[in-house]
This record gives C-alpha cells, structure tokens and sequence, in this order.
C-alpha cells in the first residue's frame, strides 16, 4: 500500500479566504499496488477529507477528483509533481514566471539573457550556477542535494536536471569527521564540508 497525496500551495488562496499563515489544503489516497486502485485515506477524518478536497478543487484548475487524480497517472508508484497555473503579471504585463526563454526551464521574469559578444568572460560569470540560482528553477533544482540517491531523478518541463555538486566550487573546503553516538554506541559517520 502506497500513499499519494495532493497539496495546494496559492498565496492567492489564503488572502482571499483571510488567512495570515501559509495553510496548505492535502488530501491523501492510498494505492493498492496489486490492484492499481486508489481509495480515499482518512488520516484525520472524512470531514476533513472532503473539507480538503473542496479547497482544493475549487482553488485548482481540476474541477472534480477525478481530473485530480488523472495526475498521479504519470508519475508512477512514486514522486511529486508541481503544477503551476494562475499566475499573476507584473507591472509591465509579463508573467511573473517566464516559460518562454528557455524551453527546458522556468525563469524568474527579467532574468539576465545570455549574449555571446564583446563581453563574453562577463557573460560566463553571469551563467555560473552561483549567479543563476536566483532566477532559474532548473540550475536552483541542480544543486538542492549534495549527493543525490541512485534512482532519484528531478524532471523539469519533460527534462532530466543534471546535478551540479555546488560543493567542488568551495575555494577553501574545509572538512570535519562529526560521529554522532547514541547509547554509546557510533550510529553513523557523516563528513561535513564547509
């Protein structure tokens, strides 16, 4: 038995229902694997399960559970998938994110465009993940883990992120043996760089 939930995060949501902490609405399923059925889970209750479920379909672009569930359907037994609609323009009428500059990311609108010219060393720097990270979701995904597990795979707009090891670009790594024990007895060594 597997468990798939769905979440809403929409600032929009909570100014508009009057809420002054960030409330995400979920709703969680579990998935038989044998029989490839999902069945409502009710961790709490099933008021508050359908409470959830009613937020959620009215504040999402799915109008009914069923268009909710059909997203599970291409992610598998496992994973997150994050869908981004509504959003809001700037003052000069631009999407706040931009879906356009590059096929295979997400950018923060007015992101430094690359332009390959008379100042190319300045352009390197400026394409260097340290100076991205800010404005690109797909160079900020690139560097979340510092090792990332065997089977684990970041998709982005239908593309693999490559990892980037943020942590070969120190200038002065420095390393230190931390050997954490409990009851005396040593449960795990970790190396920490900073």
């Amino acid at each position: 038995m597997f468990t798939q939930s769905v979440g809403l995060l929409s600032y929009t949501f909570m100014t508009q229902t009057g809420h002054d902490r960030i409330v995400v609405p979920m709703v969680d399923y579990e998935l038989d694997i044998s029989t490839r059925v999902l069945k409502n889970s009710h961790h709490y209750s099933k008021e508050h399960f359908r409470t959830n479920l009613s937020m959620l379909l009215e504040w999402s672009p799915y109008g009914n559970e069923a268009g909710l569930i059909k997203q599970f359907d291409d992610i598998g037994d496992h994973g997150t998938k994050v869908i981004i609609y509504n959003l809001w323009f700037s003052d000069d009428g631009d999407l706040e994110l931009d879906f356009e500059s590059d096929p295979k990311d997400i950018l923060i609108s007015g992101a430094p465009k690359s332009i390959i010219g008379p100042n190319h060393l300045k352009n390197i720097i400026e394409q260097h993940v340290a100076n991205r990270f800010h404005f690109s979701l797909r160079v900020y995904s690139s560097i979340l883990y510092l090792r990332v597990p065997e089977h684990f795979k970041i998709i982005l707009r239908g593309h693999v992120v490559e990892h980037y090891n943020i942590a070969k670009d120190l200038q002065f790594p420095e390393f230190i043996m931390y050997k954490p024990k409990v009851g005396g007895f040593l449960q795990v060594c970790f190396v920490v760089m900073y």
